[in-house]
């Protein structure tokens, strides 16, 4: 059966935001230069108005194996069931825009593996389009769908199921997976870039410090992450997400925009290489990230995570053949 969509576009994006000053380096590109290049009240950064011309549109993707639901933003995969969330493209200041406050712990200082600087400054503006991105971390059910096999550490035992996220999968794993699923949708999906996901987590750039929210004492309602429950030495004694481990997907509240997990569960794989000074020379329009390196970005923190982990800010990175219970991913498409 083929479901036809249409997306709308209103001819403007407005967004509101708000920064706060830090030290920026030199940048391929001045950001007070972008800023007066498109517009942007250079004073406050108040409002920023992109306009979005006839030019700018993309081509279609195949719509054989999409149908829309009662969001007219939303769009489920007939196949998988996977369902996908329009982000509204727009500009935001990317990076770690809390470290002026008082009493803030600079979590991006402390990697679980060696970093000597705080890889999420300088906070600089990137401006994204419209791209959509799954509403849930991809789950053990979509990859047996695809592949006929799960490969995740917790497919068996009591803690498994198939609305739990595949995990134990590294960057080539996914990328079979994709070309399969590709292949029989007739879709183009794709792993989200580093800038659409923290785009996304923070709700269309707001200003929070993790998904959908700010305070770190709202995390266990929000995120699955190392509470009084979990056995490290790090976990957090003084709140409790239900969960001693991995949890099925959407089993805690959504951000702002409806997506779930953006903080805790697994940590997800972006299509970035990772490189710790990229913020010094990202560009201004939908960045890719590095075009090599050792490492690619993960973000998002897991069930195993300490708070900083699950920041929207943080920046962590690993081989792209690392496999583990704490990494799995979700997955976005452009319009």
């Amino acid at each position: 059966m083929v479901c036809n969509f249409t997306i709308c576009l209103t001819g403007f994006t407005i967004l509101v935001c708000s920064i706060i000053v830090s030290p920026i380096k030199a940048l391929a590109i001045d950001d007070s230069l972008r800023r007066e290049y498109y517009g942007i009240n250079t004073g406050s950064l108040e409002t920023t108005i992109r306009e979005k011309s006839e030019t700018e549109k993309k081509p279609g993707i195949s719509t054989k194996n999409l149908h829309t639901i009662s969001d007219p933003d939303s769009i489920i995969d007939t196949l998988t069931g996977m369902e996908f969330i329009l982000i509204k493209g727009g500009c935001f200041e990317m990076g770690d825009s809390f470290s002026n406050e008082v009493n803030h712990v600079d979590y991006t200082t402390i990697l679980s593996i060696a970093d000597e600087k705080n890889s999420a400054k300088p906070v600089h503006l990137v401006c994204i389009d419209d791209f959509y991105i799954g509403k849930y971390e991809v789950t053990q059910g979509i990859w047996e769908t695809i592949m006929a096999d799960n490969p995740s550490f917790f497919s068996t035992g009591f803690h498994t199921g198939s609305d739990y996220p595949v995990e134990n999968v590294n960057w080539y794993d996914i990328q079979k997976f994709l070309t399969e699923l590709n292949e029989k949708t007739g879709m183009n999906y794709r792993l989200p870039t580093e800038a659409e996901w923290e785009y996304a987590a923070r709700s269309g750039g707001k200003e929070e410090r993790f998904a959908g929210f700010s305070k770190k004492n709202d995390l266990y309602l929000y995120a699955n992450f190392c509470d009084v429950n979990c056995k490290t030495l790090f976990n957090t004694e003084d709140q409790e997400d239900n969960y001693e481990m991995i949890s099925p997907v959407g089993s805690f509240k959504p951000n702002g925009l409806g997506i779930y997990d953006m903080s805790g569960n697994v940590w997800e794989l972006c299509s970035d290489w990772y490189a710790p000074n990229y913020y010094e020379y990202s560009p201004l329009n939908n960045p890719q990230g590095p075009t090599d390196g050792l490492y690619r970005v993960f973000r998002g923190g897991s069930w195993g995570s300490q708070p900083r982990d699950l920041t929207t800010f943080f920046r962590y990175y690993h081989s792209p053949d690392s496999r583990d219970g704490y990494k799995g991913f979700r997955l976005a498409f452009t319009p």
